[in-house]
């Protein structure tokens, strides 16, 4: 009795690994037909890799690291050029602020030399004819000088500063050296001018030395006793 029951219970279990297997192997199945046993993946993702051309990705980025140190080459040349010419430029600028600052009173210095031609033949006058030489020609070559003097200021923008008697004083151009009390003209006005003065374009070379009016300080009147005052 024991042995049927035994038996009985190993039939029982073999026919459960039996149906185990069985799911397992159907399953093993379904994954097959879903995906592909192993080796067909691996013959796939073989003829994939094959299909890709290695030699033209390596050609392709030889081709892009080319054509960027191309573009570095220029760049590295375009400024190598502009520094040059920058450098250049800047030597240029150099040489002409030096030329201007040693010449720029050429044309001055022209007129001058024409004003010294004039003095150097009043001189000779002067010596050369002792009876004959009168004042009046002196006066005359002393009057051509100064003219020449002015016209040289003037072409040079040198102006002449020389205020008008009685006009208003001004300290952007003239300086005051002394005051004279006057009932002649308003105060702080131009009494007299000692020397004129200059300026060059809009700047002042020197003021004009003038003498100021002020007003006069009249004497206080004497003060009178109270007559209907009584002595104390």
């Amino acid at each position: 009795m024991g042995k049927k029951k035994q038996s009985k219970t190993d039939s029982e279990s073999y026919s459960a690994e039996m149906a185990e297997q069985s799911a397992v192997e159907g399953a093993a199945e379904e994954l097959e037909e879903s995906f592909g046993t192993p080796n067909d993946s691996e013959s796939e993702y073989a003829e994939i890799i094959e299909d890709v051309p290695v030699n033209s990705i390596e050609d392709e980025l030889n081709e892009k690291i080319v054509s960027l140190e191309s573009e570095l080459a220029d760049a590295h040349d375009l400024y190598l050029r502009q520094r040059a010419e920058t450098e250049n430029i800047r030597k240029q600028n150099l040489i002409e602020v030096d030329k201007a600052r040693k010449y720029s009173i050429r044309d001055f210095a022209k007129s001058l030399v024409d004003v010294a031609e004039v003095l150097d033949k009043a001189c000779e006058v002067g010596k050369q004819s002792d009876s004959t030489a009168t004042i009046e020609s002196i006066q005359e070559g002393v009057e051509l000088t100064r003219k020449k003097l002015l016209d040289a200021f003037s072409k040079a923008q040198i102006n002449r500063i020389d205020p008008e008697l009685g006009s208003a004083f001004d300290h952007n151009l003239h300086e005051a050296i002394s005051v004279v009390p006057t009932d002649e003209m308003p105060p702080n006005h131009i009494f007299d001018v000692f020397r004129p003065g200059y300026s060059i374009h809009d700047q002042l070379i020197r003021g004009a030395m003038v003498v100021v009016s002020a007003s006069l300080v009249e004497p206080a009147e004497p003060a009178t006793k109270n007559e209907d005052e009584n002595p104390s």
